[in-house]
């Protein structure tokens, strides 16, 4: 074997040996470049998943918080609706007709002062003196009336026993209750 033969056998020979080795490392990237891909697309599936797990829980949060705000609106609504509705059913009490004002007054001194209680003197409002006389005449008392400008309507009995109160306001303000839910259940129906 000549000296070009024998140099052209080991260009030949490590060529060879420089092709394997970098079909072996062709080979080693590319299982290591599948797996890292096939990590990456696990990585990515986790992390999609987290993303549309937070979005579902933050939509419901925000449908929650904007049922809540409707529902506290809605009450404030309701609740403004029966406070302007009890301003004006007292507005129209404390303004009606003597007759009618005599009636629902004497019905309420009738059932709450004792018949036989020593009236000393009664506070009525300024504009409803004589109709306050009147109340007392009904409910089969009397007494000196006094007018006072602390109250619409009614009038406060002081007798030798005590104090009662049979003003609109206390009346409102005991019925208010019972009241309140017989409107919500006539608006509610």
């Amino acid at each position: 074997m000549s000296q070009n033969t024998l140099i052209e056998k080991i260009k030949n020979d490590a060529a060879s040996a420089v092709e394997e080795i970098k079909a072996a490392n062709a080979a080693e990237v590319s299982d290591i470049q599948s797996g890292i891909e096939a990590e990456v697309a696990e990585l990515t599936k986790a992390h999609e998943a987290a993303l549309e797990k937070k979005k579902a829980q933050m939509e419901l949060v925000a449908v929650s918080k904007a049922k809540q705000a409707g529902n506290i609106a809605l009450q404030t609504a309701k609740r403004k609706e029966i406070d302007e509705i009890f301003s004006a059913v007292e507005a129209e009490l404390a303004e009606q007709a003597e007759a009618d004002y005599v009636k629902l007054f004497a019905k309420y001194v009738s059932e709450i002062v004792p018949k036989k209680a020593e009236v000393k003197h009664v506070h009525a409002p300024k504009s409803r003196e004589d109709e306050t006389s009147k109340i007392l005449k009904e409910a089969g008392l009397s007494g000196e009336v006094k007018a006072d400008g602390e109250f619409k309507a009614g009038l406060v009995v002081k007798t030798e026993d005590g104090v009662y109160d049979i003003t609109l306001e206390r009346l409102m303000t005991e019925k208010r209750a019972e009241l309140e839910m017989v409107v919500v259940n006539k608006v509610g129906a």
